[in-house]
């Protein structure tokens, strides 16, 4: 039953205000999936006879987030739900959208739209019993996804569901049935159709899964993204991989290292086409410069804070192993954490003397003040301990000759 009853009790509300209207409802697709996997439920999707225009009726606050395909967001008593009416789609010419939906009266048909079996069930909250078709909870006990229906036809009809394919072996740990893979690798090129935004989301939760190591695999075995033309690279410790933590960014900047990426330009470039955003870049490439360094035997963590430009940029410290192995990877930590800790300036704006106490002792402002910060910084670093301000005003003042 798994978590069945849970999901039964969220929707015991809403239910009886579609029953007292005489319309049925029902639970589908991800949350009747996590329900019975034991997984936290998260957005709850209902399916219905009713019209948006006869559900946004029933409710005060109603959203038209999808309504030319038959889809409202209702908020109800403090919950989310989206609600879409029963449908069948025809038609794909542009590999994304349906060229035609029908609104129907019946179930069965709309599931049997869906992509695979794992999410083509639903919930009678009435009878309470399973709505399975396509045999979704034979897959799920057997861990394994597979398409409603002809692969081909599904994946045709919308090549987002094969970035969703791996997706959901990276969430899952499901194998993907040998037909449905098949399908998926030969008409991945369809993928070149589907927009960036989109490829960028999916791409981002399968390189959030726990599994996304098997699952990232088997999607770059396919041609759903374009191949560079980089040599790929393998990690010294590969089994160290399965340790690494969750963090999104330490991933998509694994992922351009092992890709055999070389040049900021060239992340850059495919980080754009993916759309992100200035500050994800500038983190996924600050991180990826760190995995390179650590790729090429460095182990001077000056160097490595020097990259970071923040004392506590420390996410990717779960990615050393990976390159070091356990124990010169312990002996780097160790070190690294150590001068995190040690008050000693690192950065210019950690030094005790500012541009203002050197106006003070007749240093003109302008480049020459910064490339005299610079050396008061490289001072403070060398003695590797929190020199005293009047200690560094000295210092700057035997500089004068060389830089006035």
């Amino acid at each position: 039953m798994g978590n069945l009853e849970e999901l039964d009790r969220m929707v015991q509300s809403i239910t009886k205000i579609f029953l007292k209207a005489g319309f049925s409802v029902f639970p589908v697709g991800g949350c009747v999936r996590d329900s019975l996997l034991n997984r936290n439920i998260g957005d709850i999707d209902l399916a219905t006879p009713a019209r948006p225009e006869q559900v946004k009726a029933l409710f005060r606050r109603v959203i038209d987030t999808g309504i030319k395909h038959g889809t409202v967001t209702v908020f109800w008593e403090g919950k989310q739900f989206e609600v879409t009416t029963f449908r069948s789609e025809a038609g794909y010419s542009d590999y994304r959208h349906p060229d035609k939906i029908q609104f129907l009266s019946d179930l069965g048909e709309d599931l049997r739209r869906r992509d695979f079996t794992v999410n083509a069930m639903a919930w009678d909250p009435v009878s309470k019993n399973l709505i399975d078709p396509f045999q979704g909870r034979w897959d799920l006990d057997n861990q394994i996804l597979r398409c409603v229906g002809l692969p081909d036809q599904r994946f045709q009809e919308d090549p987002l569901r094969i970035f969703r394919l791996f997706r959901f072996q990276s969430q899952l740990g499901f194998d993907i049935e040998p037909a449905t893979l098949a399908a998926a690798k030969t008409l991945s090129p369809l993928c070149e159709r589907v927009s960036w935004e989109r490829k960028r989301a999916e791409w981002e939760k399968l390189l959030s899964g726990e599994h996304w190591i098997q699952a990232r695999n088997q999607a770059l075995n396919t041609q759903m993204l374009p191949k560079p033309s980089f040599t790929p690279r393998l990690p010294p410790f590969p089994d160290a991989l399965a340790k690494t933590p969750d963090w999104v960014y330490g991933r998509w900047a694994y992922h351009y290292w092992e890709r055999g990426f070389s040049r900021v330009e060239d992340i850059e470039f495919d980080l754009v086409r993916f759309r992100s955003s200035r500050n994800d870049m500038s983190t996924i490439i600050k991180t990826w410069k760190l995995l390179d360094l650590l790729s090429r035997g460095h182990e001077d963590v000056e160097s490595f804070f020097d990259i970071c430009q923040d004392r506590h940029f420390n996410q990717w410290l779960g990615w050393v192993e990976v390159f070091l192995g356990k124990t010169r990877s312990n002996n780097f930590l160790k070190q690294f954490q150590e001068r995190a800790l040690n008050p000693c300036p690192l950065y210019l704006n950690e030094l005790p003397v500012k541009g203002n106490d050197l106006k003070d002792l007749g240093f003109r402002a302008g480049p020459r003040m910064g490339i005299l910060l610079q050396h008061l910084l490289a001072y403070c670093r060398i003695k590797r301990t929190n020199v005293s301000k009047k200690t560094l005003l000295e210092y700057a003042e035997g500089l004068r000759n060389l830089i006035p």
